[in-house]
């Protein structure tokens, strides 16, 4: 066996729901992701549908189950290019998998794949400082300053004066510094 996620009422329960982390999307609605999950279903021809909150509204993506795809755990995964996530589903929830009523169907695994070639994740600079997505730092993202830009200046990893609020990391410029340069950087 294996940890899965059942259908609660087979006759009419259809709909697995879903939050996305709102720090790894922060300001950047029609993210390019990928969601995949692990399914199992009993019956075909059915079909397994994502819906999502994107930026011009919902959307739906079935993918059609076969015969050779039942019985057994297979994995499905949906490319978009128009994420948005912003809490606008049932219950505030950001996407959902929808199995139709009359199949049983299980689900054991759900992810949002990033693009792996993004080459920063998003952040602002302002007068006072620097700030970017929380969840930034559990993709192997770090932040790194230096005072000058010239040939000889090392950058460094900023480790200290960094606050976490409302899904962001801020850095603030300390006290009394006119200028500095930053950038986000996997060590």
């Amino acid at each position: 066996g294996r940890a899965c996620r059942a259908k609660a009422d087979l006759a009419t329960d259809m709909f697995f729901y879903f939050n996305a982390n709102a720090s790894l999307f922060y300001r950047t609605p029609g993210a390019p992701v990928a969601i995949e999950c692990d399914y199992y279903v009993t019956a075909s021809p059915t079909r397994v549908w994502l819906r999502y909150d994107s930026i011009g509204g919902l959307v739906d993506h079935p993918v059609r189950i076969e015969d050779n795809d039942v019985g057994q755990w297979k994995t499905v995964r949906w490319y978009i290019d128009d994420a948005f996530f912003g809490d606008r589903l049932v219950s505030g929830t950001d996407f959902l998998i929808r199995i139709p009523a009359g199949t049983a169907g299980y689900l054991s695994r759900v992810k949002i794949v990033l693009p792996a070639s993004a080459d920063w994740p998003p952040f602002a600079i302002d007068a006072a400082g620097v700030e970017w997505p929380e969840g930034s730092e559990a993709l192997g993202w770090r932040l790194y300053g230096a005072g000058e830009l010239d040939a000889t200046n090392g950058w460094s990893e900023v480790t200290g004066g960094i606050v976490s609020t409302n899904g962001s990391k801020r850095y603030a410029l300390p006290s009394g510094a006119q200028k500095g340069f930053f950038k986000m950087q996997k060590p």
